[in-house]
């Protein structure tokens, strides 16, 4: 008589320290790995760097791209690249606008 097949589930887990078969590695490429996640810390500037890196990896036309850098330019011009995201409040979004 046939034995049936385990499923995964009977299976019991891999060791956690059990290096992968060779097979089942993936390279990671560091230059296109993901860029750290922004915390409030962050500067503008790795704001501006981070929604660039996101808007090509989803594939945006050449056109919304160069028209987000233009505006963030613009933005970037007004507040200074080096402001921390947590300090840029409401009042300063509206006094660009303003500007």
């Amino acid at each position: 008589m046939d034995r049936p097949q385990a499923n995964s589930a009977d299976q019991p887990a891999a060791s956690a320290g059990a290096a992968k078969p060779e097979a089942d590695r993936v390279e990671v490429d560091p230059a296109t790995s993901a860029p750290p996640p922004l915390r409030a810390n962050s500067t503008l500037g790795d704001a501006m760097t981070a929604f660039d890196e996101y808007m090509l990896g989803k594939g945006f036309s050449d056109n919304t791209i160069k028209a987000f850098r233009n505006d963030l330019k613009i933005l970037r011009a007004f507040m200074d690249d080096s402001a921390l995201l947590r300090q840029i409040q409401t009042k300063d979004l509206n006094d660009f606008l303003d500007w």
